[in-house]
Parts: C-alpha cells; sequence; structure tokens
C-alpha cells in the first residue's frame, strides 16, 4: 500500500507539473486565447482599412458641411456631429477592441483606457443616432415650429447637451468598471469584467436608444404618410400623371419623361432615413438578446447556434456603425451632387498633374 500510494502521488505530481506548463504555454487559461501571426495581421489590415475608409469619409462630411452654406442647418449640423462620433468610433472604439481581445496583460490604467475607449465611441454614435431621429421627427411633424424654433443657439445648445452626457457618462462608466476590478487583472477576471459590462451596456444604453429610434422611426413614417395622402388628395390627378403646365390645365404625362410629383423628394429622404434607422433594430437586436446567453453559458453544441447569431449579427453592427451613416449621407441629393463635383474635381487635378 505504501509503494503504490508513492507511485500514485508521484504520477498526481507530474501530471500537475504538466498542467502547469500547459496553463503558461496558453496564457493560464487552459487553451490558447491569443492570436497567431496570421489572424493579427488580417485584423490590423481590417481595423487599418476599415478605420481609413471611415477617417477619410466622415471627415469629408465635415468638411463639406463646414464649407457649404446652404448646408448651415441643424439637421445637417446634427449629421456632422455623427460623423464626428463615427470618427470617434474609428480612432478609439476599433483600436481598443482590438488591444482588449489581443492583450495578454492589464493595469488599472489599461482597463480605464480600453473601457473609456469603447464606452466613450459606443455613447456618443447613440445619443448623437438619437438627436438625429428626434430633429427628423420634430422637422416632418411640426415643420413651421421647427423652422421657428431652432436657432443655432438651440443647435448648439442640443450638440453640447449629447456630447456632454457621453464624456461624463463614458468616464464615470470606466472608473466605475476598473474600480470594480478591485485590484485584480488578471485576463480571465478582466475579460469576464468586460463581457459583464457590454451586458450592461447593452440592456441599459444600447436597448433604450434603439427603443427610441424605432419609435420615432415608426411616428415619421405614419406622419409621412398621412402628409402624402393628404397632397395626393389635393392633386386633380395622381401625381405621377400630371404635367407641368398653366393653371387649371394640367395635361396627362407622357411615359418615360415624368418631372418629379410635389413632395416626391421629400418621402424619397423620409424613405432613407427610415431605413436609416431600421438598420439599428435589424444590426443590434440579436446582439443584445444573444450576449447574455453567451455570457453565461459554455459554447457548447447545444448553444452553438446562438453563438453563430452573435458572431454574424456582430459583423453586421461593425458594417452598420461604420458606413451607415456614410451611406445614408451619400443617398442625400445634396451630398451627392457636392460628391461628384469633388470628385471631378480631383480628377482634373490628377489629369493636369500628369499632363505635366
Amino acid at each position: 500500500m505504501a509503494l503504490s500510494d508513492t507511485i500514485l502521488f508521484d504520477e498526481e505530481e507530474e501530471e500537475g507539473e504538466e498542467g502547469e506548463e500547459n496553463e503558461e504555454a496558453t496564457g493560464g487559461s487552459g487553451s490558447k486565447d491569443n492570436f497567431t501571426d496570421t489572424q493579427v495581421t488580417l485584423l490590423i489590415t481590417l481595423i487599418l482599412l476599415a478605420g481609413l475608409l471611415m477617417l477619410l469619409g466622415y471627415l469629408w462630411v465635415i468638411v463639406t458641411v463646414a464649407r457649404t452654406r446652404r448646408l448651415h442647418t441643424a439637421s445637417d449640423s446634427y449629421l456632422a456631429s455623427l460623423a464626428v462620433a463615427e470618427i470617434v468610433l474609428a480612432v478609439c472604439g476599433l483600436p481598443a477592441i482590438f488591444i482588449l481581445s489581443g492583450s495578454s496583460g492589464f493595469s488599472f490604467a489599461s482597463v480605464l483606457f480600453l473601457s473609456w475607449g469603447i464606452l466613450f465611441s459606443v455613447l456618443g454614435y447613440f445619443l448623437n443616432a438619437v438627436l438625429i431621429a428626434t430633429d427628423k421627427w420634430l422637422r416632418i411633424s411640426r415643420p413651421f415650429v421647427y423652422v421657428r424654433e431652432m436657432t443655432r443657439a438651440k443647435c448648439a445648445v442640443c450638440l453640447s447637451v449629447v456630447w456632454g452626457l457621453s464624456a461624463a457618462g463614458s468616464l464615470a462608466g470606466a472608473v466605475t468598471h476598473a474600480s470594480c476590478l478591485m485590484g485584480d487583472f488578471s485576463k480571465d477576471r478582466v475579460f469576464s469584467s468586460f463581457s459583464l459590462l457590454a451586458i450592461i451596456f447593452s440592456y441599459a444604453i444600447i436597448l433604450p436608444c434603439v427603443t427610441t429610434i424605432t419609435v420615432f422611426n415608426i411616428l415619421i413614417v405614419r406622419i409621412a404618410r398621412h402628409q402624402a395622402r393628404a397632397i395626393a388628395a389635393d392633386l386633380p390627378a395622381a401625381p405621377r400623371q400630371i404635367m407641368e403646365g398653366p393653371p387649371g390645365e394640367h395635361r396627362m404625362q407622357p411615359p418615360g419623361n415624368q418631372p418629379h410629383p410635389p413632395g416626391a423628394v421629400h418621402r424619397k429622404s423620409t424613405r432613407q432615413f427610415s431605413i436609416f434607422f431600421l438598420s439599428f433594430v435589424l444590426a443590434w437586436t440579436p446582439v443584445v438578446v444573444t450576449l447574455p446567453i453567451v455570457h453565461y453559458t459554455e459554447a457548447t453544441d447545444d448553444n452553438m447556434p446562438v453563438v453563430v447569431v452573435l458572431l454574424i449579427a456582430s459583423m453586421f453592427v461593425l458594417c452598420q456603425a461604420a458606413f451607415g451613416t456614410l451611406i445614408l449621407t451619400v443617398l442625400q441629393r445634396e451630398y451627392r451632387e457636392i460628391l461628384k463635383g469633388d470628385l471631378r474635381g480631383i480628377g482634373e487635378k490628377l489629369h493636369c498633374i500628369r499632363r505635366r
């Protein structure tokens, strides 16, 4: 019995030493959490490419609003503010997520910086989106009151409130998150805390913002339909069948040469904003729903479909957050015309440089 006990003790000791060596080789978690060199290179390339496209695209939006006099309105100022939030997301949010995923050591300062970068970029993005949805609803529901009341001073106050809440809320959340770790900055503890922070942030900030955007979207579509019916009821014929002419002599427009009916541009703009607001629901709702399930359960065959849904939804979220605002901006006629002129000017300059 003594000899067998000694042999078993030696085998357990060897297995314990092998387990410690494996934990040291895998970062202390029993599995290889770190990315390979190929994965790191691919992630860096994608993040740099997406960040560069976002930086160039949204800088163009800001410069266009600043230099074009007819775009000096409250709505375009809010759009430029959302473009600033997109740049903050590209400069702070995406790098912070990548550093969090690839880092093997943390401290109070690093956790504070990563938390602030992620919270500030996402909070600024959503609050600006809610501001744009509110502005669109006021502009379409009370047009005369909106024109009279929405002055530059009130526009500046709204932007100050949005960015003030973003800065103060993200800083408070980052300090609270770093302090709750109680000095334990191990990799597993930090990852678990960030996952829990994402759940809290999703249900405290993202879900209310998405719900608010959805409500405004429904109200905007409803009001736009009522206005379209009122305009159609006042016309002697269907809007698409009316041809420009002297008063009282409305003629049928021949096919293939129809002018824009009254209110068509307004309805098209409203439809574009409606699709943009709907993308928030389609992108963020699956993430908010599946994130707690993945956090509180292990990735097994039973919940693997939930993990797949979360991964696909996360990719959709990144695309919507990165390029949704830019696509909405380019779809608007005035911005599209300015973009064509800018591209034409760049082409002419490059052509002149080639001739020289």
